[in-house]
């Protein structure tokens, strides 16, 4: 067994052997993230920000990071990225169960004012400086801490042990574990591109399944279910997908906000009675995703849409009344362009930048060539339905020296 094998075990054990819940349930993270949206931009700092609620700012007064997170986000008037809240909350539990008390903004604290236990970490990660966060420590001991990065290549956070550091994906379930974007032909088939065949090649059979079956351009304005209940397989599938990234746990909680580890080579776990421990009902083609090209990559069917739409084009110029109701029309942003139009939306497939478009009275106008395209998407989710004692007696087997802690008994302490 290699260090970095049994700075994992320890990093397990450490979690299962204690009874240790989130230190904020999912429900009470989603109350300090539905009040941010809201309210957000009345204010410019967290203290203003968690005097304005009583009951939001005692629980905004129970984070470390996610307090400091909150406070950089209010003075830069950015939304708070998706799940942000999330990691800072299994950090900081993290950071609990391995008894380091002591915590440090890495980000607003200058390297000389650093504490040295955290410094090390900072130096001698193959990751820069400026990728490390906040951090979790403990006074006379650098052979522990809790580090949360900032660069995705870093992972969401790395815990060391005994001077060895881990990488950790933290995962809120049900989970998306991987996302990427699709393009089609003319017919709305799916392109298997050879990027999908050599850094993706479990997907292509779900790809051909689905081409066989039906397009993107039918199924346009709704998602095709990727894998069907019951699909081993498809497990398998997000087994060698985690084995081909470098994470060394992935920390996330059950249901009843239990702390949990799990480790790559136990997602293929099956338990006695058949159930796997981890499920991908979720997963999924979507016709609409996240991402878009500048220039349609499927010409013909833009102009099809566009005839069907009853858009008028004069020498590159397209012309339609804004309040048609045939195009989806005005599209507003989020965060802190949640009251502003950002883009026109022709339809499901295509749209237009608002900074493209000229309003001339009833109508908007803009050049063909400035219509943009998005790309489908084939995600992938997994979700978790055991607990923690469930999941934990799985570690045991493999790890052979963990008791493993119920957090549905109350503990005596």
């Amino acid at each position: 067994m290699n260090t970095k094998e049994k700075a994992t075990k320890e990093i397990l054990k450490k979690i299962f052997e204690s009874s240790t819940k989130l230190i904020m349930s999912k429900k009470d993270i989603k109350k300090i993230e539905t009040y941010y949206k809201k309210n957000s931009s009345k204010f410019d700092n967290v203290d203003d920000f968690i005097a304005s609620n009583e009951k939001i700012g005692c629980l905004v007064n129970r984070l470390k990071s996610g307090k400091d997170e909150i406070g950089k986000q209010l003075k830069a008037k950015k939304a708070l990225q998706p799940g942000v809240l999330y990691e800072c909350v299994v950090a900081q539990t993290c950071a609990k169960a391995m008894g380091l008390r002591n915590y440090v903004d890495l980000e607003t604290t200058p390297i000389s004012k650093t504490p040295k236990e955290a410094v090390k970490y900072i130096k001698e990660s193959r990751y820069t400086a400026c990728a490390a966060r906040y951090a979790y420590y403990k006074k006379s001991d650098d052979s522990n801490a809790v580090v949360q990065y900032g660069n995705p290549a870093a992972g969401d956070m790395g815990i060391a042990i005994n001077g060895q550091e881990c990488k950790i994906e933290i995962k809120d379930m049900p989970a998306l574990l991987m996302d990427k974007d699709l393009i089609y032909d003319e017919n709305g088939k799916i392109i298997i591109t050879d990027e999908i065949k050599s850094n993706y090649p479990g997907y292509v059979k779900y790809i051909q399944e689905f081409n066989s079956k039906t397009s993107m351009i039918d199924k346009m304005g709704s998602n095709y279910k990727l894998f069907d209940d019951g699909d081993t397989k498809a497990i398998g599938f997000v087994k060698s997908f985690l084995d081909s990234s470098d994470i060394d746990i992935i920390m996330t909680a059950t249901n009843k906000d239990e702390l949990i580890g799990l480790t790559p080579e136990l997602i293929d776990y099956t338990f006695s009675d058949n159930t796997p421990l981890i499920t991908v009902a979720g997963s999924e083609i979507r016709t609409t995703g996240k991402n878009s090209l500048a220039n349609a990559f499927t010409p013909q069917y833009l102009n099809k849409i566009l005839n069907e739409k009853d858009i008028a084009i004069e020498d590159g110029m397209c012309r339609v009344k804004a309040n048609s109701k045939k195009v989806i029309g005005w599209i507003h942003g989020r965060g802190k362009d949640k009251d502003t139009a950002t883009r026109f939306k022709i339809s499901n497939a295509f749209f237009v930048k608002s900074n493209d478009i000229i309003v001339d009275n009833d109508y908007v106008k803009f050049p063909k060539e400035k219509i943009r395209q998005s790309k489908g998407g084939v995600s992938l989710h997994i979700s978790i339905k055991h607990t923690k004692k469930e999941i934990g007696n799985v570690i045991l087997q493999a790890s052979k020296n963990i008791n493993v802690v119920d957090d549905s008994i109350p503990q005596i302490a």
